[in-house]
């Protein structure tokens, strides 16, 4: 229906049926939602946000996945909807073709949960104004190899945003945990290696928002991690020769080392490592590993630079000493005819008036640049002369095509339609343009700058 309560995984009986117009029994497993609705767990639908989820029937040797929820006819879920799952025994051989030699009875090298060995536990409740923690206790027998407590909570109109911590004993606390998981968000995780036998303390707190929880630990067992067999076991960060799961080389405990600044390996939470500056978008790597800030005059055109020092060539006119092209004085004939400028889109659709002729024989493969004012705030993109992505280019046809990507810029056209409409069309895209979210499209007015080639031409939208 109209519910907003996403997040937290429930589970009710349906009744199969034929598909009928839904479509083939073959393909499908499908059941109707339909008046009068039954008890609650007796008589459900599935609804947005449950598709991938499994359907279970008991067909004799007891309950396998039989089904992975599609959709369903009713928009809202509510009855009358047919529903319907895709049929995993007609796509049986398509599945087991993707496993190849995977084992659907092993998680990794840990057994598979319904395994004896494996110990599943869940808990759920509310958080509120007046009730803002909730704690719980697992039982974790000897020789277990790894201990996983996940949180879910309710994503409704005032979702819960609530931290999870986990500490061996009785005494767990936001100060005092063996790990917790605080992002942002309505879930949390946390993974403990060989964990101790005995009691293990979960707390759940909330840190906004109000609604249900769940919290469900597993108890891995099996048999335990053997250090130089190959596998990547629980507790092990690589093992024996498994470089790859290192930066560098794995060490004789299956561990990785910890980063060595110099060494030429990027390693950990180094950007780059000696002269590796291929990592940095400066190009220069500091003695600490980390990537240098671009420094003005260095003749390196560096990330939020439009040019150095006395590198003129990326610039229509002068480059500043602020490592920024210098302002050109531009003929007002630009006209936009539709913009969008945001964190996600950067979209500029326009035409310059070319009645007198003044911009025949524009070439922007000579260099472009376009520039968006509006008050203190500003976005440039540029493209350098003779860039590789005009590739696409048709100069004899009057059309002039850029694709790349430069910060966030990812296409450029340029149309001469001066022979049938007395205008150069021109088209700016580009996602997640660096400040394109801080102009305002739709309220402000925005000073506009193009720069082709050797003309400039400005307008005001």
């Amino acid at each position: 229906g109209s519910a907003g309560d996403y997040g937290i995984k429930r589970w009710g009986q349906v009744v199969t049926r034929n598909c009928g117009s839904s479509g083939s029994n073959d393909e499908l497993v499908c059941w109707r939602f339909a008046n009068p609705v039954g008890a609650p767990g007796e008589d459900s639908n599935t609804c947005n946000g449950d598709s991938g989820g499994p359907l279970f029937a008991d067909l004799g040797s007891g309950e396998m996945v039989v089904g992975i929820t599609s959709g369903g006819n009713a928009y809202d879920c509510l009855a009358t909807d047919d529903s319907y799952d895709t049929n995993v025994y007609t796509f049986r051989n398509f599945i087991a073709g993707h496993l190849g030699t995977d084992s659907t009875s092993t998680c990794g090298t840990l057994p598979a949960v319904g395994a004896a060995d494996v110990d599943v536990t869940g808990f759920d409740g509310q958080l509120n104004n007046g009730n803002s923690t909730a704690t719980h206790t697992i039982s974790v027998p000897s020789g277990a190899n790894e201990l996983r407590v996940a949180l879910k909570g309710e994503d409704n109109s005032n979702p819960l945003n609530a931290d999870l911590y986990v500490k061996q004993g009785s005494s767990v606390g936001v100060s005092n945990y063996d790990c917790k998981s605080d992002g942002q968000a309505s879930v949390g995780f946390c993974t403990l290696s060989a964990p101790a036998q005995g009691d293990w303390s979960v707390l759940v707190k909330r840190v906004s928002g109000v609604g249900e929880y769940q919290v469900t630990a597993t108890v891995f067992g099996g048999d335990p991690p053997v250090c130089g067999n190959g596998e990547l076991e629980s507790g092990e960060q690589c093992d024996g020769a498994d470089d790859s799961a290192c930066p560098g080389a794995c060490d004789s405990g299956c561990a990785c080392p910890a980063p060595v600044c110099g060494n030429g390996v990027v390693e950990g939470t180094e950007q780059c490592d000696g002269s590796d500056a291929s990592a940095c978008p400066t190009g220069v790597c500091g003695s600490d590993c980390g990537c240098q800030e671009p420094v003005c005059g260095n003749d390196l055109v560096e990330e939020g630079e439009a040019c150095d020092g006395s590198d003129d060539s990326m610039c229509s006119g002068s480059c500043q000493g602020n490592c920024q092209c210098a302002p050109v004085s531009c003929s007002p004939d630009l006209w936009i005819t539709n913009a969008r400028s945001d964190a996600k889109r950067f979209v500029w659709k326009g035409e310059i008036d070319n009645f007198s002729g003044a911009y025949d024989g524009l070439d922007p493969r000579d260099g472009f640049s376009f520039v968006v004012t509006q008050g203190s705030k500003s976005v440039t993109v540029t493209v350098p002369a003779g860039d590789s992505g005009w590739s696409r280019s048709k100069p004899n046809k009057g059309r002039y095509i850029w694709k790349g990507s430069r910060d966030g810029l990812q296409l450029v056209r340029f149309t001469d339609r001066t022979s049938k409409k007395g205008v150069w069309q021109v088209i700016v895209k580009g996602r997640a343009v660096p400040g394109a979210g801080e102009i305002d499209v739709k309220y402000d007015y925005a000073d506009l700058q193009l720069t082709s080639g050797s003309q400039c031409v400005g307008g005001m939208y």
